[in-house]
Formats: structure tokens, C-alpha cells, sequence
């Protein structure tokens, strides 16, 4: 798989993810839901996007 291609993996993937992470947030202040399902797994929703991006830039696949 090409670089361009993980490019625009990791932009639809991110883009899912932190509209995910958004629902859960709105979810725990609206609702206030604590759940372990709907907090932990921000970790997830935020941290693989920023994992994504830094793996790309440490690559030189993208400009920083």
C-alpha cells in the first residue's frame, strides 16, 4: 500500500474517531454517563488518531 494511501486511510479513520470521541463527550455531560464504555474508551477514539499522524510525520510521509 502506497503512502497516499495511508494518508487518506488515517484522514477518514481520524475524522471517524474524533466524531466518535466527540458523541461520548457530549454523552458524559449531557447525561452524565460515566460507564467504563463510554470513558475509557476515549483513550482509544483520541489516541490512535494521534498515533496515526505521529507515525506519518516520524515517517517523513508528511510534512510537520
Amino acid at each position: 500500500m502506497g503512502t497516499d494511501a495511508w494518508i487518506v486511510l488515517s484522514i477518514v479513520i481520524s475524522f471517524f474517531l474524533l466524531l466518535a470521541a466527540a458523541q461520548h463527550v457530549i454523552e458524559i455531560v449531557k447525561e452524565k454517563n460515566y460507564a467504563p464504555g463510554n470513558t475509557i474508551i476515549l483513550i482509544y477514539d483520541i489516541g490512535l488518531p494521534i498515533s496515526l499522524w505521529a507515525l506519518l510525520m516520524s515517517n517523513g510521509s508528511i510534512g510537520a
